[in-house]
């Protein structure tokens, strides 16, 4: 249990640091991706 103690602390600080930069690059992928159906709709619509 200890060991994994040591595991999970220096990991959780790193999340903490990353999660904007971790939630930033989703938004950017989901965001990316919604662009892309609607210019793929618009031009099939054509």
């Amino acid at each position: 249990m200890r060991a994994y103690a040591i595991y999970v602390l220096p990991y959780l600080i790193l999340s903490l640091f990353l999660h904007i930069k971790v939630i930033l690059i989703i938004g950017i992928y989901l965001f990316g991706i919604i662009v892309l159906v609607f210019r793929n709709q618009h031009y099939f619509d054509k």
